[in-house]
């Protein structure tokens, strides 16, 4: 038995697919607190989770599975050196939920996201 599949059961979550990350060579997304479960799987490519110190940035790697309660901001990003643009105001801008983000070329690293 796995105690926190049987949580997730017993909650009969339904999940929406909203959207995610294209990013190419160098890049970084910040998201702002909200009240939410937010889910994120990592399907090519490499990024970090980053969020405020004292916690070290986490590697994501091919078909991880992130599952975050968004009560502090937060960032993915390819290097922690570098400065994110705020998920809301590019979304904002372009009206899509699918971030199209990088500078370059280099690796592609392709999220797609969600919540609960």
């Amino acid at each position: 038995m796995d105690p926190l599949l049987d949580l997730i059961n017993l909650l009969r979550p339904r999940a929406t697919l909203w959207g995610g990350i294209d990013g190419v060579g160098r890049w970084g997304v910040s998201f702002r607190p909200r009240n939410d479960l937010l889910f994120c799987w990592l399907e090519q490519g490499e990024c970090l989770l980053t969020q405020p110190s004292p916690l070290p940035p986490i590697r994501l790697a091919p078909s991880d599975f992130l599952l975050i309660r968004a009560t502090v901001p937060f960032a993915l990003t390819t290097d922690a050196a570098i400065e994110p643009m705020d998920s809301e105001t590019v979304t904002a801008a372009t009206n899509d939920p699918r971030i199209r983000i990088g500078s370059g070329g280099g690796p592609i690293s392709t999220l797609h996201a969600g919540k609960f």
